[in-house]
């Protein structure tokens, strides 16, 4: 377990409420509790995404930008959708690679994890949550972290 955290840390910073949601999702996994491992997945990439609106947030408060009210609602899924509004607004000043790697995986990382999630807690089947869709979002979490992290960086640095 150990060596897959220390993986995804060398591609990407992680805060320590992601850091342990991975570590628990890892260890049920491993255990084949697929439910429990799709909600850890989704807590982890959940407190990303709010840790990324923390960031935008206090740069857009120091900037003397107008915070929209969407980001600082209780649901996810609305902070994110707002997040995507604001990056989508300035985008022009990211830079090419961030660019690209916004506009390509940003929605595309993050639903396939909120929609197993959301099966995990609301099932509509007895078994809504496989082994190949938890196994998958194991996959892609380094690469929404990773993007997260540099999305991040960008706004400490170059968001105006």
């Amino acid at each position: 377990m150990k060596k897959d955290i220390l993986y995804i840390k060398s591609k990407c910073s992680l805060n320590p409420i992601a850091e342990s949601y991975l570590e628990e999702a890892i260890v049920t996994f491993n255990q084949n509790c697929f439910k429990a491992a799709a909600d850890m997945i989704g807590g982890a990439a959940e407190s990303m995404v709010l840790e990324l609106r923390d960031i935008l947030v206090d740069k857009m408060n120091k900037l003397n930008k107008t915070v929209p009210q969407q980001l600082n609602d209780w649901r996810v899924k609305t902070i994110f959708d707002q997040i995507e509004k604001e990056l989508t607004f300035v985008k022009k000043q990211m830079p090419h690679k961030l660019k690209e790697n916004f506009d390509s995986f940003w929605s595309a990382l993050f639903a396939p994890i909120r929609m197993t999630r959301n099966e995990a807690g609301h099932p509509t089947s007895v078994a809504p949550v496989t082994f190949e869709s938890v196994h998958a979002n194991l996959l892609i979490l380094p690469e929404l972290a990773k993007l997260i992290t540099e999305m991040k960086d960008w706004i400490v640095a170059g968001y105006q």
